[in-house]
């Protein structure tokens, strides 16, 4: 036997996640005539889900705001030393 299932889970920080899984179950006849359930599979896509997919947007965003924050302090830190030189520069003869 085989298909596929939609599982929903919620993190605890209150995000919510489905995942397409996929399943396979070996099914055997026992002695008494009675089908028994002997092994099952459960198995997702660890490629492409919505956890990998949130932590890689969480990534760039952060990445983003990352390089916005060292390019204003960079501009920050630029400025502040030109002006510096710019101070002694016109101390000196």
């Amino acid at each position: 036997m085989r298909g596929k299932a939609l599982e929903h889970y919620e993190a605890k920080d209150g995000d919510l996640f489905d995942f397409v899984t996929r399943w396979t179950a070996v099914m055997v006849r026992s002695d008494d005539g009675k089908w028994r359930l002997r092994a099952i599979h459960f198995g997702t896509n660890h490629l492409d889900n919505p956890v990998l997919t949130k932590v890689q947007r969480t990534l760039i965003r952060d990445g983003i705001i990352a390089a916005i924050i060292a390019l204003l302090i960079g501009s920050a830190v630029g400025w502040w030393l030109g002006r510096k030189r710019s101070r002694v520069a016109a101390a000196q003869p």
